[in-house]
């Protein structure tokens, strides 16, 4: 077991920009489930002795990542033990509500990726009052496995409001109904061409990449014609 702990926002952020670049498939998703282990196995100061119950709680956190443009939405569904009614998310037979997190260009690294922190804290606060030979049980005496809990896994998704008739900008109208299954990778494809604009111009940066595609959709035909246009442009340039 690895003693180097890294930061779970920062490191979910590097995966989803490895991933899933910007301006990828509209019907495209990165779901990535993290779960949050706490223990007190009950052992007093000497580390032999059992003084109390042990208490072991646990919370999965469930991101979904689209971004399907310059913008990033971060969906999250929170499952403690209790949530009996979820079932394995990926399994594509059941729906569940999502609460969107953030809709952003920037802010979704931090705004988005809030429920880690919320969480972690929600554990640690059903340890309060618990004593170690005598005295109040630190943070550093709970013991905590943090972890992702899958491999990052590319969903098709179909996402709706989950009241239609709210305001989107309330805490209800940011709820949605999100349907996902997993996609298998050689369905997805990398679109790359040269922008006849900036071959114009001669700017260097006229090597464009577009996000990940799903081949056959709509946003993958819209890319291929527009490479297709680009080319034929392009031949005509160097002529």
């Amino acid at each position: 077991m690895s003693v180097v702990n890294l930061m779970a926002d920062m490191t979910i952020t590097h995966i989803v920009e490895a991933m899933l670049p910007r301006f990828s498939d509209s019907k495209l998703g990165l779901y990535i489930d993290v779960k949050l282990d706490f223990f007190d196995w009950g052992y007093g100061a000497d580390g032999n002795t059992v003084e109390r119950e042990g208490l072991a709680v646990r919370t999965d956190i469930h991101f979904l990542f689209v971004r399907a443009s310059n913008y990033t939405q971060v969906y999250a569904l929170i499952e403690r033990p209790e949530d009996s009614e979820i079932k394995y998310v990926l399994n594509g037979t059941h729906k569940y509500k999502w609460h969107r997190t953030s809709y952003h260009d920037s802010c979704w690294r931090s705004d988005g990726l809030n429920p880690l922190t919320d969480e972690y804290f929600h554990l640690a606060e059903l340890f309060n009052g618990r004593e170690i030979t005598g005295k109040p049980m630190r943070p550093c005496d709970i013991s905590k496995l943090n972890h992702l809990n899958y491999d990052p896994t590319f969903v098709e998704v179909d996402i709706q409001p989950a009241n239609p008739e709210a305001d989107k900008y309330s805490d209800e109208g940011r709820d949605f109904i999100i349907d996902m299954k997993p996609i298998d990778r050689y369905r997805l494809e990398q679109i790359g061409y040269k922008d006849e604009r900036c071959s114009a111009s001669g700017n260097w940066m006229a090597d464009i990449t577009s996000g990940v595609l799903i081949k056959g959709s709509e946003d993958h035909t819209r890319a291929l014609e527009h490479k297709k246009r680009c080319d034929e442009k392009n031949g005509k340039l160097t002529d």
